[in-house]
Protein backbone atom coordinates (compact mmCIF):
# COMPACT_ATOMS: atom_id res chain seq x y z
CA UNK A 1 0.00 0.00 0.00
CA UNK A 2 1.11 3.22 -0.61
CA UNK A 3 1.97 5.84 1.67
CA UNK A 4 -1.11 8.11 0.71
CA UNK A 5 -3.31 5.59 0.60
CA UNK A 6 -2.41 4.56 3.67
CA UNK A 7 -2.65 8.08 5.58
CA UNK A 8 -6.45 7.60 3.67
CA UNK A 9 -7.11 4.55 5.22
CA UNK A 10 -6.32 5.70 8.33
CA UNK A 11 -8.10 8.91 8.49
CA UNK A 12 -11.14 6.87 7.40
CA UNK A 13 -10.84 4.37 9.55
CA UNK A 14 -10.44 7.17 12.33
CA UNK A 15 -13.94 8.12 11.11
CA UNK A 16 -15.50 5.04 10.99
CA UNK A 17 -14.29 3.72 14.83
CA UNK A 18 -15.41 6.99 16.44
CA UNK A 19 -18.56 7.37 14.90
CA UNK A 20 -18.40 10.07 12.23
CA UNK A 21 -19.87 7.70 10.09
CA UNK A 22 -22.45 5.62 11.34
CA UNK A 23 -23.11 1.80 10.81
CA UNK A 24 -24.69 1.14 7.27
CA UNK A 25 -24.13 4.61 6.20
CA UNK A 26 -22.06 5.17 2.74
CA UNK A 27 -18.71 6.97 2.77
CA UNK A 28 -18.22 9.96 0.58
CA UNK A 29 -18.05 9.70 -3.43
CA UNK A 30 -14.83 8.65 -4.68
CA UNK A 31 -14.87 12.34 -6.16
CA UNK A 32 -15.46 13.95 -3.10
CA UNK A 33 -12.53 11.60 -1.46
CA UNK A 34 -10.09 12.48 -3.92
CA UNK A 35 -10.54 16.05 -3.32
CA UNK A 36 -10.68 15.61 0.44
CA UNK A 37 -7.24 13.91 0.13
CA UNK A 38 -5.75 15.63 -2.77
CA UNK A 39 -4.77 12.12 -4.10
CA UNK A 40 -6.02 9.81 -7.51
CA UNK A 41 -8.25 7.63 -7.33
CA UNK A 42 -5.92 4.82 -7.44
CA UNK A 43 -4.68 6.08 -4.27
CA UNK A 44 -8.60 5.98 -2.80
CA UNK A 45 -9.83 3.19 -4.34
CA UNK A 46 -6.58 1.36 -2.23
CA UNK A 47 -7.60 3.42 0.69
CA UNK A 48 -10.86 1.76 0.79
CA UNK A 49 -9.86 -1.57 -0.39
CA UNK A 50 -8.03 -1.82 2.57
CA UNK A 51 -10.50 -0.52 4.80
CA UNK A 52 -12.85 -3.49 3.21
CA UNK A 53 -10.36 -5.69 4.12
CA UNK A 54 -10.30 -5.17 7.65
CA UNK A 55 -14.51 -5.36 7.76
CA UNK A 56 -14.69 -1.93 8.28
CA UNK A 57 -16.84 -1.14 4.84
CA UNK A 58 -18.41 -3.69 2.32
CA UNK A 59 -18.17 -2.31 -1.56
CA UNK A 60 -21.31 -2.86 -3.59
CA UNK A 61 -20.85 -2.01 -7.16
CA UNK A 62 -23.94 0.59 -8.13
CA UNK A 63 -23.73 1.02 -4.03
CA UNK A 64 -20.31 2.12 -3.05
CA UNK A 65 -18.61 1.68 0.30
CA UNK A 66 -20.73 0.91 3.52
CA UNK A 67 -19.75 1.01 7.18
CA UNK A 68 -20.43 -2.11 8.65
CA UNK A 69 -20.81 -3.26 12.42
CA UNK A 70 -18.04 -3.27 14.49
CA UNK A 71 -18.53 -7.06 15.34
CA UNK A 72 -17.36 -7.86 11.09
CA UNK A 73 -14.06 -5.31 12.05
CA UNK A 74 -10.62 -6.91 12.06
CA UNK A 75 -9.73 -5.98 16.04
CA UNK A 76 -6.48 -7.67 16.13
CA UNK A 77 -5.21 -5.83 13.00
CA UNK A 78 -2.79 -3.16 14.11
CA UNK A 79 -4.36 -0.23 12.96
CA UNK A 80 -8.02 -1.20 13.74
CA UNK A 81 -6.72 -1.91 17.51
CA UNK A 82 -4.46 1.49 17.33
CA UNK A 83 -7.33 3.53 16.55
CA UNK A 84 -9.79 1.73 18.60
CA UNK A 85 -7.79 2.64 21.56
CA UNK A 86 -7.83 6.21 21.18
CA UNK A 87 -11.47 6.31 21.20
CA UNK A 88 -14.29 5.37 23.92
CA UNK A 89 -14.36 2.31 22.57
CA UNK A 90 -10.74 1.52 24.64
CA UNK A 91 -11.72 -0.07 27.87
CA UNK A 92 -14.23 -2.55 26.73
CA UNK A 93 -11.87 -3.64 23.98
CA UNK A 94 -9.09 -3.90 26.64
CA UNK A 95 -11.87 -5.77 28.68
CA UNK A 96 -12.50 -8.07 25.38
CA UNK A 97 -8.35 -9.23 25.25
CA UNK A 98 -8.03 -9.96 29.09
CA UNK A 99 -11.34 -12.16 29.31
CA UNK A 100 -10.06 -13.89 26.23
CA UNK A 101 -6.49 -14.22 26.97
CA UNK A 102 -7.86 -15.22 30.50
CA UNK A 103 -10.04 -18.17 29.00
CA UNK A 104 -7.18 -19.51 26.74
CA UNK A 105 -3.66 -19.00 28.47
CA UNK A 106 -5.03 -20.67 31.73
CA UNK A 107 -5.58 -24.02 29.96
CA UNK A 108 -2.29 -23.15 27.96
CA UNK A 109 -0.06 -23.47 30.93
CA UNK A 110 -2.19 -26.57 31.62
CA UNK A 111 -1.87 -28.14 28.85
CA UNK A 112 1.88 -27.15 28.85
CA UNK A 113 2.49 -28.47 31.95
CA UNK A 114 0.83 -31.74 30.70
CA UNK A 115 1.80 -32.09 27.25
CA UNK A 116 5.28 -30.59 26.94
CA UNK A 117 8.54 -32.41 25.91
CA UNK A 118 11.80 -32.07 27.55
CA UNK A 119 12.91 -29.95 24.97
CA UNK A 120 9.98 -27.92 24.89
CA UNK A 121 10.03 -27.30 28.88
CA UNK A 122 13.72 -26.28 28.30
CA UNK A 123 12.98 -23.98 25.10
CA UNK A 124 10.48 -22.07 28.63
CA UNK A 125 13.34 -22.08 30.38
CA UNK A 126 15.66 -20.28 28.21
CA UNK A 127 12.83 -17.85 27.90
CA UNK A 128 12.62 -17.05 30.99
CA UNK A 129 16.30 -16.55 31.67
CA UNK A 130 16.48 -14.33 28.82
CA UNK A 131 13.36 -12.44 30.46
CA UNK A 132 15.43 -11.97 33.69
CA UNK A 133 17.98 -10.63 31.69
CA UNK A 134 15.77 -8.13 29.99
CA UNK A 135 13.76 -6.92 33.26
CA UNK A 136 17.48 -5.86 35.13
CA UNK A 137 18.34 -3.94 32.05
CA UNK A 138 14.87 -2.55 31.97
CA UNK A 139 15.90 -1.54 35.92
CA UNK A 140 18.80 -0.13 34.82
CA UNK A 141 17.57 1.87 31.56
CA UNK A 142 13.65 2.14 31.45
CA UNK A 143 13.88 3.20 27.40
CA UNK A 144 15.40 -0.60 26.97
CA UNK A 145 11.46 -1.67 27.71
CA UNK A 146 11.00 -2.61 24.09
CA UNK A 147 13.40 -5.73 24.78
CA UNK A 148 11.44 -6.61 27.96
CA UNK A 149 8.66 -6.67 26.10
CA UNK A 150 9.62 -8.98 23.25
CA UNK A 151 11.20 -11.30 25.84
CA UNK A 152 8.17 -11.33 27.47
CA UNK A 153 6.21 -12.63 24.43
CA UNK A 154 8.94 -15.18 23.58
CA UNK A 155 8.31 -16.56 26.96
CA UNK A 156 4.52 -17.13 26.25
CA UNK A 157 5.01 -18.17 23.17
CA UNK A 158 7.32 -21.09 24.41
CA UNK A 159 4.34 -21.85 26.23
CA UNK A 160 1.88 -21.63 23.79
CA UNK A 161 4.25 -23.81 21.62
CA UNK A 162 4.44 -26.61 24.53
CA UNK A 163 0.60 -27.21 24.90
CA UNK A 164 0.68 -29.75 21.33
CA UNK A 165 -1.61 -27.99 20.17
CA UNK A 166 -1.00 -25.97 17.17
CA UNK A 167 -4.16 -24.42 17.03
CA UNK A 168 -4.27 -22.77 20.56
CA UNK A 169 -0.65 -21.83 19.34
CA UNK A 170 -1.64 -19.90 16.26
CA UNK A 171 -4.54 -18.21 18.06
CA UNK A 172 -2.76 -16.95 21.19
CA UNK A 173 0.37 -15.48 19.27
CA UNK A 174 -1.49 -12.82 17.66
CA UNK A 175 -3.86 -12.01 20.39
CA UNK A 176 -0.68 -11.49 22.73
CA UNK A 177 0.72 -9.15 19.70
CA UNK A 178 -2.42 -7.41 20.12
CA UNK A 179 -2.78 -7.64 24.07
CA UNK A 180 0.93 -5.56 24.44
CA UNK A 181 -0.25 -2.77 21.35
CA UNK A 182 -3.34 -2.40 23.56
CA UNK A 183 -1.27 -1.69 26.91
CA UNK A 184 0.89 0.30 25.13
CA UNK A 185 4.51 1.59 26.79
CA UNK A 186 5.14 0.62 30.56
CA UNK A 187 4.14 3.18 33.05
CA UNK A 188 7.41 3.14 35.23
CA UNK A 189 8.92 0.12 33.45
CA UNK A 190 11.38 -0.53 36.07
CA UNK A 191 8.70 -0.82 38.70
CA UNK A 192 6.41 -2.96 36.69
CA UNK A 193 8.95 -5.53 35.28
CA UNK A 194 10.26 -6.57 38.76
CA UNK A 195 7.07 -6.94 40.18
CA UNK A 196 5.86 -9.00 37.54
CA UNK A 197 9.61 -11.05 37.30
CA UNK A 198 8.41 -13.53 40.32
CA UNK A 199 5.13 -14.00 38.44
CA UNK A 200 6.64 -15.48 35.48
CA UNK A 201 9.50 -17.27 37.44
CA UNK A 202 6.50 -19.19 39.25
CA UNK A 203 4.80 -19.74 36.02
CA UNK A 204 7.84 -21.21 34.69
CA UNK A 205 8.84 -23.54 37.63
CA UNK A 206 5.29 -24.96 37.71
CA UNK A 207 5.28 -25.65 34.16
CA UNK A 208 8.27 -27.02 34.15
CA UNK A 209 7.84 -29.24 37.21
CA UNK A 210 4.47 -30.64 35.39
CA UNK A 211 2.38 -28.83 38.29
CA UNK A 212 -1.10 -28.85 36.32
CA UNK A 213 -3.31 -27.06 39.04
CA UNK A 214 -0.25 -24.90 40.16
CA UNK A 215 0.59 -23.35 36.56
CA UNK A 216 -3.13 -22.60 36.38
CA UNK A 217 -2.96 -20.50 39.70
CA UNK A 218 0.48 -18.80 38.93
CA UNK A 219 -0.69 -17.78 35.39
CA UNK A 220 -4.29 -16.61 37.01
CA UNK A 221 -2.54 -14.63 39.39
CA UNK A 222 0.12 -12.90 36.79
CA UNK A 223 -3.40 -12.24 34.92
CA UNK A 224 -5.13 -10.84 37.74
CA UNK A 225 -1.76 -7.99 38.27
CA UNK A 226 -1.87 -7.08 34.43
CA UNK A 227 -5.59 -6.19 35.34
CA UNK A 228 -4.86 -4.53 38.21
CA UNK A 229 -2.34 -2.66 36.27
CA UNK A 230 -4.26 -1.77 33.54
CA UNK A 231 -6.96 -0.19 35.31
CA UNK A 232 -4.76 2.14 37.18
CA UNK A 233 -2.71 3.51 34.32
CA UNK A 234 -6.34 4.07 32.28
CA UNK A 235 -8.30 6.43 32.61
Amino acid sequence: MSRLSREAMRVLMGDIISGRYSVEERLPKENDLTERFGASRGTIREAVRALEERGLVKVTHGVGAVVQPSEHWDILDADVLDITLATSRSNQVLGNFLETRRILELEAVALAAERGTEEQLDDIRESFDRLEEAAKATVLNPLSEGSYLKTDADFHSAIFKATGNVVLAKILEPLQKALQTAMGPLARPDQRVMRSLPEHERIMKTVTNRDVEGARAAMEEHLNTSLVYLRSTRP
